[in-house]
């Protein structure tokens, strides 16, 4: 039973090596894609996607994870309040 511990945690140190390591050479929203990708389950799939949307700030790709058409999402939600969302900050993007 003592060697199973030693063989977890010398999987989990290596893994958390590779991780550092991976920090120094891709971007955080790279590593994200990659986990996301790579991932055993939907849940960590989800998770890593999740995180790279707020490291981006652009939710574009969660919603289409979740089957949202993000132009019926915004002209639902401009019909219930009555009026038109302020989009400036996209619009800049586009522009």
């Amino acid at each position: 039973m003592h060697k199973t511990s030693n063989e977890t945690l010398t999987n989990l140190s290596r893994k958390v090596q590779e991780f550092d390591s991976q920090l120094d050479s891709i971007s955080m929203t790279q590593i994200c894609d990659l986990k996301s990708k790579n991932s055993a389950n939907d849940y960590d799939m989800v998770e890593f996607k999740v995180l790279k949307c707020l490291l981006e700030e652009n939710y574009d790709a969660l919603l289409k994870q979740f089957g949202i058409d993000k132009n019926k999402a915004v002209f639902e939600v401009e019909r219930f309040l009555g009026k038109k969302l302020n989009r400036q900050k996209e619009e800049q993007a586009a522009a």
